[in-house]
């Protein structure tokens, strides 16, 4: 079908072999998106879902991305790294980092949600026994979390207790 169109073209302008390659290379790539378009809408019923799903993802970014800002403006505080822990019908989430205000002095931040998002306990702020600079989770055993400072200094904090332990 393609090849009649060209030939009849051909004879009907007389057309040279370059203009001729343009014109067969703008046909192919011009039916190949018409294809790639009328194929992307047969394949998903609703040619929106991705973009929905997309828009989805992005709101719960700046949901939490929202609540972090606010944290750190209420708190003082500057961001590490998270832990989340699921016990029972509550959640609680441990927020590693440091003091705004004095990044030698390490911080945790905790927060315990009831089911359904809504807020039992927190923000709280809770400072390293030493100032040794920010802290990260490292690693946990239970509701015990172990954190780390650059230089090698350790703490260990007890997540339901809310309180640095000795180990």
């Amino acid at each position: 079908m393609i090849g009649k169109f060209i030939s009849k073209i051909i004879r009907y302008k007389n057309l040279s072999i370059i203009p001729l390659g343009i014109l067969v290379l703008a046909f192919i790539v011009g039916y190949s998106i018409q294809e790639a378009k009328s194929s992307a809408i047969n394949i998903d019923a609703n040619p929106f879902s991705q973009q929905i799903a997309s828009l989805e993802k992005d709101l719960e970014a700046t949901e939490s991305d929202a609540e972090r800002r606010d944290i750190q403006e209420r708190l003082d505080f500057v961001w590490g790294n998270d832990w989340i822990m699921d016990w029972g019908k509550q959640q609680i989430k441990v927020s590693a980092g440091a003091d705004a205000d004095d990044y030698e002095q390490g911080a945790v931040v905790v927060i315990v949600y009831q089911q359904g998002d809504d807020v039992l306990y927190g923000p709280g702020k809770y400072l390293t026994p030493t100032k040794a600079g920010a802290v990260r989770i490292v690693d946990y055993e239970g509701h015990r979390l172990k954190l780390m400072v650059d230089d090698g200094t350790v703490y260990y904090f007890d997540a339901l207790g809310r309180v640095f332990t000795k180990s």
